[in-house]
């Protein structure tokens, strides 16, 4: 047990659980926590110093890898506190640490600047004309900050409103009904309305692209037998709306039904301490560490700017081509 006491205080010096290296639990978050960091690292790398950001899509992706940075580092493992003293600095330690909130605030955004990065290819399909007008860096930079400081705000507010360390440990107290609404909001804007929001957007544009394709083989009195430019690319919406899916289905899906079905009453107590509960936080754990495979490792010119990071490998490229 580690110990670091304070000065000034008449509470209760900190007090710590080392990290139980031992623990299948502990060592399998590692995974996820290790892969989200230096995969969302290498996007960074490439996008942020490129002029290219200008372009709303970059801009997008390269939050989109902070956010899932950060929460793969609110991943890494920690020592556990056994005591706080009653001061200021536990009572952060408590708000922002122990309750995860910090944490939780980085998830919420990252989901929320997936369905950004949606609603831009939406346009970007829908309304090819007023794209660059609309979705300009200023907007999107704004979309962003507008994400972070809501998530922000909400999550701290929620977290601090309720939060007790008179007996010199970190105690969130709630009752059933505040409980089953918390549960049941959470439910629906982290998983239930992102996960339709980005279905029904990705369907949308799918279909825009079916009809101009079938206009364009109208037009051009082109053989059936020949995809056109259009239909190539709706396939390829398709084939990217399958994998954004289902990674967010699969991976944060049976964690956060689960844990909807707790707040409600329909799982005992002991779910929040059981196996199961592990296995779906894991397995929500691969979300952040994912992102960066389905929107930059299958471009074509991510790999391209990965491979010119490297001086073995560079080739005479320009800093201010966009890569998506």
């Amino acid at each position: 047990m580690l110990t670091a006491s304070t000065n000034g205080t008449s509470s209760p010096t900190w007090s710590w659980d080392a990290i139980d290296w031992g623990d299948w639990y502990t060592l399998l978050q590692l995974v996820p926590a290790c892969l989200g960091c230096l995969g969302n690292l290498v996007v960074m790398a490439i996008l942020f110093p490129r002029k290219s950001q200008n372009r709303s899509t970059d801009t997008l992706i390269g939050h989109l890898a902070v956010a899932d940075f950060l929460t793969s580092v609110f991943l890494l493992p920690i020592p556990s506190v056994r005591n706080v003293p009653q001061n200021w600095a536990g009572f952060l330690y408590c708000g922002f640490i122990h309750t995860k909130s910090c944490r939780l605030v980085c998830i919420f955004s990252s989901i929320y600047i997936l369905v950004v990065i949606c609603c831009d290819r939406y346009v970007a399909v829908v309304y090819p004309l007023q794209f660059n007008r609309w979705l300009t860096r200023g907007h999107c930079t704004l979309s962003i900050a507008l994400t972070w400081l809501v998530s922000s705000v909400g999550q701290f507010t929620a977290t601090f409103t309720t939060l007790d360390i008179s007996k010199s440990v970190c105690r969130l107290s709630s009752g059933y009904y505040s409980r089953v609404i918390g549960g049941s909001l959470n439910f629906f804007f982290v998983f239930a309305l992102p996960a339709l929001a980005m279905l029904t957007l990705q369907l949308i544009v799918a279909h825009k692209l079916l009809r101009k394709s079938r206009r364009f083989n109208s037009a051009m009195n082109g053989p059936s037998g020949i995809p056109s430019f259009h239909l190539v690319a709706r396939r390829k919406v398709l084939k990217l709306t399958a994998i954004v899916v289902a990674i967010f289905v699969t991976t944060v899906g049976p964690n956060q039904i689960s844990y909807y079905c707790y707040n409600v009453g329909m799982l005992p107590r002991e779910y929040l301490s059981g196996e199961f509960h592990r296995f779906t936080f894991l397995l929500a754990c691969y979300n952040s560490c994912a992102n960066p495979f389905i929107y930059a490792s299958q471009n074509k010119k991510f790999r391209e700017a990965f491979l010119n990071m490297w001086p073995i490998w560079k080739r005479p490229k320009s800093r201010d081509l966009p890569i998506f």
